[in-house]
């Protein structure tokens, strides 16, 4: 046990800790989704189940791309994601080195050792929370502009229709 408490106390082990939490906050969304293709294809209720989570993803991000001001509130919810995580990822950083830095008197306290991992356990959590609402605004995102082009296409094409009928009676 002493073991541990050593190692808890140690700035390269924290170091060790926020790289790790950092990289596994990057690639969690993508290893995810590799896990989850391939439970789906040894399990058929699986597979079931995670076709009925696209289907529900789909048609959430129709509703959005639908009205712009549910698409406007998703950027916001995204944006406030990105600023949560950027201040826990400076937050882990000063925590570092307010643990490494022996005057500060904190690296001695066992709140050092909470407030750290407390730190890094919400940085992954706003991590995952982030890469979901990103897909899922890109994805409406895009949807929204391929449905105003082809409105626009459809209002374009009629309004030529009706110039060309215009001109024609006028000739």
């Amino acid at each position: 046990m002493n073991g541990v408490i050593n190692n808890i106390k140690d700035p390269s082990w924290w170091f060790t800790a926020v790289i790790v939490a950092i990289f596994a906050s990057l690639f969690a969304a993508y290893i995810k989704d590799l896990i989850g293709r391939g439970i789906a294809s040894l399990s058929g209720k699986y597979n079931r189940r995670r076709q009925e989570q696209q289907e529900r993803e789909k048609k959430l991000v129709a509703d959005i791309a639908d009205d712009p001001t549910r698409l406007l509130v998703s950027l916001g919810l995204l944006i406030i994601n990105i600023v949560t995580y950027q201040f826990l990822t400076v937050s882990a950083g000063f925590t570092y080195l307010a643990i490494i830095i022996p005057s500060s008197g904190f690296y001695k306290s066992q709140s050092a050792t909470f407030w750290m991992t407390l730190i890094v356990f919400f940085d992954l959590i706003t991590g995952y929370t982030i890469d979901n609402r990103r897909r899922r605004f890109f994805a409406a995102f895009n949807l929204y502009k391929a449905k105003k082009q082809e409105r626009n296409s459809i209002y374009q094409q009629s309004s030529d229709r009706f110039n060309v009928r215009d001109v024609n009676k006028l000739s």
